[in-house]
């Protein structure tokens, strides 16, 4: 919620991801955290109304969800294929960022090649960036 409000405020266009289909998912525009409602689950997400879909090609930067990661970047999803899907076929370009716990950085990962690695790894102690 910080990470977002702070993007905001610096002027950042701010997507959410939107599932659109069975393993399917857009991003869509958040304008502000105000126009956030609870969906289901109670997952915070933006009214019907206001859902605004980004083009996947205008799209730089993603924090992308995990189970486990590896200091080589691979990742292990949460078993939908949203994310694999969304990065390897719409928004390749993108620059893919986790955000999670040391224990989840482990030795290696089970990787297809339809799997999408991350470039950048953060967690409480450390910054892992798997290709430098």
């Amino acid at each position: 919620y910080d990470l977002l409000a702070h993007a905001l405020r610096e002027g950042k266009r701010v997507g959410l991801p939107l599932i659109t289909g069975k393993g399917l998912m857009e991003a869509v525009n958040l304008p502000a955290l105000a126009a956030l409602v609870p969906g289901k689950f109670g997952i915070l997400t933006l009214r019907k109304e206001e859902q605004s879909i980004i083009p996947a090609d205008e799209v730089d930067f993603v924090v992308v969800p995990g189970a486990a990661f590896s200091s080589k970047g691979e990742r292990l999803g949460l078993g939908g294929g949203y994310y694999d899907r969304y990065l390897m076929e719409k928004a390749p370009q993108a620059y893919r960022a986790a955000l999670t716990f040391d224990g989840q950085v482990v030795a290696s990962v089970p990787m297809e090649a339809h799997d999408a690695k991350v470039n950048l790894i953060l967690t409480e102690t450390r910054r892992i960036e798997p290709n430098t």
